[in-house]
């Protein structure tokens, strides 16, 4: 897919990230921007590693991340790049 497709398709689901987004707390956002920047929230030592795991679940449960081995990443590419466009992930 090429980068003006991709692009369109982000912008398009604007507000439907936008929304996503805002029903997130704080902790979630905290672990889906570590995710989008390639870090791994189970190192982040300024969070209790039940509350991390507690969240992992819950976005896991949620579809908006998934587990690959031992990784987490978040599952809509889309999603990702909305984060890192607008909410200055890089």
């Amino acid at each position: 897919m090429n980068a003006f497709k991709f692009g369109t398709i982000v912008q398009t689901h604007d507000l439907d990230y936008e929304r996503l987004w805002n029903s997130l707390n704080r902790t979630d956002r905290s672990i889906i921007m570590q995710l989008t920047r390639n870090t791994n929230p189970l190192q982040n030592r300024s969070v209790a590693a039940s509350t991390t795991f507690s969240a992992l679940k819950r976005l896991q449960k949620n579809g908006i991340i998934i587990r690959q081995s031992s990784t987490y990443t978040v599952e809509d590419p889309f999603f990702c790049s909305w984060l890192m466009r607008d909410r200055n992930a890089v």
